[in-house]
């Protein structure tokens, strides 16, 4: 048997692809435009990520000065502390240090902070500087709750 191939009249089809689809140069051009604005709040973003770590540092350190400061109004004297390592985590949670003998918390730390230390933002341990002035029938406490220099806003 022969077939016959039958001859369909078709038309040529006609694509409008400029009108349905976008060209190559407008794909580059459009990410071109994202690229740029991403560049552009790149640095916005950057600081304030900054900024909310010094601003949650400085909570920080403020928690950690009053919980030195409640600690000088029962004792009256302060611990051989010059950072928040691990040592001074315990002496303010009241974990069975001998500096702090009545075993009183004075502030909470995360399981992370009982075994590092209180570390900053950036991972470094606050500094403690501790001083005390005897004046007149009482005596004055000073607690200074350092971040690196590096770090610290304006």
């Amino acid at each position: 048997m022969h077939k016959e191939r039958e001859t369909m009249n078709h038309q040529p089809s006609t694509i409008n692809h400029s009108s349905r689809a976008f060209t190559l140069i407008e794909l580059l051009v459009t990410i071109l435009i994202i690229v740029l604005l991403a560049a552009l709040l790149m640095p916005a973003l950057i600081a304030a990520r900054n900024y909310t770590r010094v601003a949650k540092a400085r909570g920080e350190a403020r928690e950690i000065a009053a919980a030195w400061q409640a600690y000088w109004d029962l004792y009256r004297q302060w611990p051989a502390v010059t950072e928040m390592n691990a040592d001074a985590v315990a002496i303010l949670q009241g974990r069975g240090h001998s500096a702090n003998t009545n075993d009183i918390q004075f502030m909470a730390f995360s399981r992370r902070d009982e075994s590092r230390g209180s570390l900053d933002p950036w991972g470094r341990a606050y500094r403690v500087q501790t001083s005390s002035d005897q004046i007149v029938r009482e005596t004055q406490f000073h607690t200074r709750v350092y971040m690196s220099n590096r770090h610290r806003g304006r």
